[in-house]
């Protein structure tokens, strides 16, 4: 197939994408992205719909254009562990013939760019610029998660919560640069459901409810339904968290950071009998 030849008309899906500056795509020339927009379509997917699976494994890739997207190891025990998320822009799906390590499903009503996989392929080998945006695209992947399994390492579920809820409420809240991560008054709309997020967070329903309900009755926070929020002070949600504000920041601009000068000051409200009925609860969800 010869991509330099390509042409495509002046007005394509790949013209209107909300997300192709964003994603692999930007470092497309008009040549390969004729070739994407042949190749390609959009395909919607319901809430709670596998994308692309082991057991089926798809002949295309995706790009996620909207909602977002969960990356699930489906076990043994037919239990389920969430290991990733992915949002729009974000690239999904493996690129050769070998089974897919996880399941992809639409957390939200999603809307995926299926590109045909062995298009893709050769696409990479003739446009390099491509192929250095994805691998760049993974390596800040990576880095994310490294970051992500630092904050939360060794840490109780409340800090855990703490530091999750002050990252979502950051993307909700701020403008990039600021050394604050909220600000008051800030609503946040989770979009994991209890279940999934206690998945996420490695702890229990029970367990994260107590916790959502410890931070109302400390008017840290304001529950207004099970999965939205409003934040009342900030500064002490960060606080739980036990990191500083610099690093939620980062962290919720997507650029992989932990603040050196992090001392943990304001520690936990946890206290040891919180943590034991943490780890109680914990180890009932385990066995």
């Amino acid at each position: 197939m010869n991509f330099l030849s390509a042409t495509r008309p002046a007005t394509s899906k790949c013209d209107v994408c909300p997300v192709r500056e964003n994603g692999i795509c930007g470092a497309a020339d008009r040549q390969a992205l004729a070739e994407l927009d042949r190749h390609s379509h959009l395909k919607n997917f319901e809430r709670g719909q596998t994308i692309m699976s082991p057991e089926h494994n798809p002949p295309f890739v995706g790009i996620v254009v909207q909602g977002v997207v969960k990356l699930v190891n489906n076990r043994a025990d037919g239990g389920e562990s969430i290991v990733g998320l992915l949002y729009p822009s974000a690239f999904c799906g493996r690129l050769t013939t070998e089974r897919l390590g996880f399941s992809c499903e639409a957390v939200t009503d999603a809307a995926i760019c299926c590109i045909d996989r062995t298009v893709f392929d050769k696409l990479l080998a003739a446009q390099p610029a491509i192929e250095a945006r994805l691998l760049k695209a993974t390596m800040d992947e990576l880095d994310w998660m490294r970051v992500w399994l630092a904050l939360i390492s060794g840490r109780t579920t409340m800090q855990r919560l703490t530091t999750f809820l002050a990252v979502m409420a950051s993307r909700a809240g701020t403008s990039t640069g600021q050394e604050t991560a909220t600000r008051d008054g800030a609503y946040v709309k989770l979009i994991l459901d209890r279940r999934d997020l206690a998945e996420v967070l490695g702890t229990t329903v029970e367990t994260l409810s107590r916790n959502f309900q410890s931070l109302a009755r400390q008017n840290i926070i304001e529950v207004k339904g099970s999965r939205l929020f409003r934040v009342i002070d900030q500064n002490r949600l960060i606080c739980e968290s036990g990191e500083t504000g610099r690093t939620i920041s980062r962290v919720a601009e997507g650029r992989p950071y932990i603040d050196p000068d992090s001392a943990r000051p304001c520690g936990t409200s946890s206290t040891a009998a919180d943590r034991d009925l943490e780890d109680v609860s914990d180890k009932r969800r385990v066995g």
